[in-house]
């Protein structure tokens, strides 16, 4: 069951309770109504408001559940079934019926339909009470000074740490407070002039005693509960009496020791409040003085009578809220079922079980309750069959199997035509094979059921028979090790972690003695010095022993009944799998608030990101980080990031620590980057390499200085670090969107290493050309159109239109007039060809041109 399964049937357990609590509460009230105060009244409901909170309900022998649960344990359970003459030694083998389409979801549907619904209450509550107060304060009026003074008067006699703020509209209908976070006092328009300052005084001490009782709060708990059981109309009652019981309890501690005389101020005011101030619409969000009718009257006649009540009816309401709380937020202990059924023969897989509830039985239909758990399978079938010596083949009804997932549940099956043998429940594969199942019935069917064999039930093991090596490949796929964690090993430590692991997180194999993979080391003269460093989650066995092979440098071969890890590639078995295709990104993408280093090693920042990633992510899982050997790890890296997705976070560390980010399905790889890689990030193909690498590290050797940007546009930030480094420099054009990127960043170092960071981690490059910094796009799409001479040449301007298009388009390609694509045109009247391309196509162009010329002047030799 998922999460909104669970949240609907506690609010359905919960919404019954309340009910009855209800209905209780109303009773007391009714009896006792002489001698019960309003605020012992508006204490009775503090258990329904309980139950309705409890999301987890205690087990008692004595809860309500209890008394129902007797009657349905008390039910006797038939199971008259005749024992036959069953077929022994032979295994049962029934193929799974053919899938049916899934029937509708209703209790599905109900269930959205609730929540839609609650959702929508609460979103029109919410909205309303918005607009009206912003109605309130497009006219509100300044407040006196006798009614300030008079709130501070009170609020001091109440001892109210902080004052509300006063709202004086035409738009208040009645005297309230609202406001959960920030109180507020509505008052109507006419205030002053309706009530005597004595009446006044009596009012405002009613409205700033909610404030001091925290009745604002549990007001907007009443609003949720409300929208959350909207189908229940004895709720809703019980909502409306604790509004009223409230406004009773409020008057009677303000009242608190009061003379008669000020009891018929107070009961004048109320009067005033229904004559003279006519409440609109609903009062959601708002404590008030708005009852009317026959509320109102009640509370005028409790202040005349003010009863007090005696020691006795202190008791005895004290043991009525104790017990009805306790009735109510407890439920029926768990006992085991009584069995009129006897279990017979059972095979399961390791991890997966059945258990049967009850069994009845009659002339036309066998009925079976029971739980599953299903851990061998991500999904099966549960059926209920009968086994029956030489019967023919007989239909199968939907009711008698259901398709379940991996995990625990329940399910409720129904044989229709019950013949005479032995029945069992049983798991299926979805191709209609048997691997797990249980019989029951009478004693004597559960003892000719332990005759029979069920081997068949363990038929999974052909598999490994058959195709060894698909065998061994599924194992190391399917065995999944939560947590791998070890520094500096060697490669036979690494290799003897993951066999123990394989073997405690195997879950496929029943037999303790077949767990796990066999891992063997073929160790080299010498072996291998290697020292691994891993920390990964929830990864397979075969990604594991993949990444220990690739930091290790060393060869993997699947053979078959066992892993072959050598200094050499093994030819027999499979092939190595340390060649995986690019895959996509990790997940999940998980965005860390604040990464703050300073002089931080590279190893330092990725531990930091690694344990980022974890406490972030809601599965706990984070992303698996690898770092290849062989690298500088040493560099100071001073980085100041908010807000950073890992994947950004991580290419900002690789730029500043000289290494590629690289990444799998599974995990993202940092690879020591050489000083070839860096000469050619810096170097385009259409300048020299010499030139511009002495220009780069002319630059590198500038003073370093602390650069701090705070989401500012990466275009901005580009084009000041090219001003502070003093270069020539061609920025991206205004319209680009890259400009519009916002970078936050704190780094150390020289102007230009700063620029190459950047552009480094936005997919920018930096291009030499012609005493010149371009920075454009890495994959730089742009067609740019330039004229270049027909040189004297013997070569016909036919035949170099197809040399050119040979070089923008292909082997094959002919000369395009598409504007969309590169072309090139001979343009007779000039003398010349127009090419139009991307900068990288015209430098290939540009080249060609030069080679023409070349090997056109005298002397030249081919």
């Amino acid at each position: 069951m998922n999460t909104l399964t669970h949240i609907f049937d506690w609010l359905l357990a919960a919404s019954l309770r309340a009910s009855l609590l209800t209905a209780a509460t109303l009773l007391i009230q009714a009896a006792l109504h002489r001698h019960l105060s309003a605020r012992m009244r508006y204490a009775l409901w503090l258990p329904t408001l309980v139950v309705l909170l409890m999301p987890v309900l205690p087990e008692s022998r004595w809860s309500l559940e209890q008394v129902f649960q007797a009657h349905a344990r008390q039910t006797p359970v038939a199971a008259t079934m005749a024992v036959s003459d069953v077929v022994h030694e032979m295994p049962v083998v029934f193929s799974a019926p053919e899938p049916l389409p899934p029937p509708v979801d209703w209790q599905h549907l109900v269930r959205v339909g609730w929540l839609v619904i609650a959702a929508g209450i609460l979103l029109s509550g919410g909205v309303s009470l918005m607009l009206a107060l912003r109605r309130f304060q497009r006219a509100r009026h300044p407040a006196s000074d006798e009614i300030l003074a008079t709130l501070a008067q009170i609020a001091r006699e109440v001892c109210l740490r902080r004052m509300p703020e006063v709202l004086i509209s035409p738009g208040v209908s009645s005297p309230a407070v609202t406001g959960l976070l920030h109180p507020v006092l509505l008052l109507p328009v006419s205030f002053d002039h309706e009530f005597t300052p004595a009446e006044a005084r009596l009012v405002l001490k009613h409205e700033l005693m909610h404030l001091k009782r925290g009745d604002l709060t549990l007001n907007a708990l009443m609003c949720f509960l409300m929208a959350l059981h909207w189908f229940n109309p004895l709720l809703w009652i019980a909502f409306f009496k604790i509004r009223a019981d409230r406004e009773a309890a409020c008057d009677a501690q303000v009242l608190h020791d009061a003379t008669k005389d000020h009891r018929a101020e107070y009961g004048h005011a109320l009067l005033k409040v229904e004559s003279a101030f006519c409440p609109r619409g609903l009062s959601l969000g708002f404590v008030g003085i708005f009852q009317r009718g026959a509320v109102l009257r009640s509370r005028i006649q409790s202040i005349i009578s003010h009863p007090r009540p005696r020691p006795v009816m202190r008791a005895v309401l004290a043991i009525c809220i104790i017990l009805m709380t306790f009735f109510g937020v407890t439920r029926a202990q768990k006992s085991e079922p009584v069995r009129d059924f006897t279990i017979g023969q059972l095979s399961f897989r390791e991890g997966d079980s059945i258990q049967i509830h009850s069994v009845q039985t009659t002339a036309e239909s066998l009925t079976v309750s029971a739980d599953y758990v299903l851990a061998s399978e991500d999904e099966a079938y549960i059926s209920l069959f009968v086994t029956v010596k030489n019967s023919d083949r007989t239909p199968v009804d939907p009711r008698q199997r259901a398709r379940i997932k991996k995990g625990k549940g329940s399910v409720v099956l129904v044989h229709p035509h019950p013949q005479t043998g032995l029945p069992h429940l049983s798991f299926y594969n979805k191709d209609g094979e048997a691997f797990g199942g249980i019989y029951f019935g009478t004693q004597d069917e559960a003892a000719a059921s332990k005759a029979m064999n069920l081997n068949y039930m363990k038929a999974g093991t052909q598999t490994e028979a058959a195709n060894p090596y698909a065998f061994i490949k599924s194992k190391l796929d399917k065995i999944i090790i939560p947590s791998i964690q070890f520094k500096e090993a060697s490669v036979q430590e690494a290799l003897e972690y993951l066999r123990v692991k394989g073997r405690e997180f195997d879950t496929l194999t029943t037999d303790p003695k077949a767990r796990g993979v066999s891992i063997l080391y073929r160790a080299g003269d010498p072996p291998s010095a290697a020292i691994i460093s891993l920390d990964l989650k929830d990864i397979p066995l075969s990604e594991a022993l993949r990444y220990v092979v690739e930091l290790a440098n060393l060869k993997m071969s699947v053979q078959p009944y066992a892993v072959v890890v050598s200094e050499t590639e093994i030819k027999t078995g499979a092939a190595s799998s340390s060649q995986v295709p690019a895959a996509e990104m990790p997940s999940p993408r998980v965005i860390i608030p604040s990464l703050e280093m300073r002089e931080a090693s590279l190893n330092e920042c990725l531990d930091f990101i690694r344990n980022q990633s974890r406490e972030l992510d809601p599965e706990r899982k984070g992303v698996n980080i690898i770092l290849q050997p062989g690298g500088d790890t040493s560099a100071n890296i001073t980085l100041s990031l908010k807000d950073v997705p890992v994947d950004e976070a991580l290419r900002y560390c690789a730029e500043l620590g000289h290494h590629k980010l690289t990444h799998d399905a599974r995990s993202y790889v940092l690879i020591p980057e050489s000083k070839q890689d860096k000469s050619q990030a810096s170097s385009p193909s259409s300048a020299a390499p010499s030139a511009a690498e002495a220009e780069a590290d002319k630059l590198r050797k500038a003073r370093p200085q602390k650069y701090e940007f705070a989401k500012a546009r990466l275009g901005d930030v580009l084009r000041y670090l090219a001003t502070d480094a003093g270069m020539n420099f061609i920025s991206p054009p205004d319209d680009n969107p890259i400009n519009q990127k916002l970078v936050t960043f704190s780094i150390h170092a020289s102007p230009f290493d700063v620029l190459e960071t950047l552009c480094g981690a936005n997919g920018l490059t930096l291009v030499f050309d012609r005493e010149r910094w371009i920075i454009r796009p890495s994959e730089d799409a742009d067609l740019i159109g330039k004229f270049y001479s027909q040189p004297k040449t013997q070569a016909s301007a036919e035949t170099i239109l197809k040399d050119i298009s040979t070089i923008l388009n292909g082997s094959n390609a002919t000369p395009k007039k598409d504007t969309s694509t590169p072309s090139v045109t001979y343009r007779k009247e000039y003398s010349s060809f127009y090419v139009k391309a991307t900068r990288l196509q015209h430098s290939w162009v540009s080249a060609y041109f030069k080679g023409l010329t070349s090997s056109a002047q005298p002397g030249d030799t081919e």
